[in-house]
């Protein structure tokens, strides 16, 4: 992004404010675009030129029981769509079951964003939010079966079958987010588990 690079020189060059007005109108059109990356990475640039009272933040794949489909979101999380097609009785479209993501619990999500702003010295930038660790799909299905014990699976479906949701897809999945800043910066800890947010549903 060029305002994004405009905006870094003048933050190099000492002035904070130029670089907020450099990335003002690009930000504002990512918003509204509801792009996420062009987003978070213009609002950094937001916060440091002092137009944001709050530095941005990385969220891990949130989930919870109060999703839905609406007109900007096709999908909801894996998680949503697995226990919904389990309480249904129907397979799970699951793809390779070895896929691990870092799954946070949107209760923590929030209570992580609804932090107070950053302090006058912040010690950080940029923090995560998440639990921290990878869970496998092998183990939320394991935790599934616990309730539903003939539950069914497909992990057969290939990568590129739209059937097969997109947060699961390879070219999706990363490792967790190291959470130690959020920590560090707030005393942030997560208190759901996997267990603990499917138990939740």
């Amino acid at each position: 992004l060029v305002a994004a690079v405009r905006a870094e020189a003048a933050f190099l060059a000492g002035d904070p404010q130029r670089a907020s007005a450099e990335t003002r109108a690009a930000y504002d059109l990512a918003l509204g675009k509801r792009h996420p990356w062009f987003a978070g990475e213009l609002s950094y640039w937001q916060w440091k030129g002092g137009a944001l009272d709050s530095g941005p933040a990385r969220i891990a794949q949130p989930y919870g029981p109060m999703e839905r489909r609406t007109a900007t979101r096709a999908r909801t999380s894996p998680i949503y769509e697995w226990i919904t097609d389990a309480l249904a009785g129907r397979s799970l479209t699951t793809g390779d079951p070895a896929v691990a993501r870092d799954w946070t619990y949107i209760a923590d999500t929030v209570r992580a964003l609804a932090l107070p702003p950053h302090p006058d010295a912040p010690r950080h930038d940029l923090s995560n939010v998440g639990v921290g660790r990878t869970f496998a799909i092998s183990e939320i299905i394991a935790a599934l079966r616990q309730t539903s014990p003939t539950l069914q699976t497909d992990e057969t479906v290939a990568p590129d079958n739209p059937v097969l949701n997109p947060n699961i897809t390879p070219g999706s999945v990363r490792g967790p987010l190291a959470i130690a800043r959020l920590h560090d910066e707030f005393a942030f800890t997560p208190r759901y588990d996997i267990a603990a947010g499917m138990a939740q549903y």
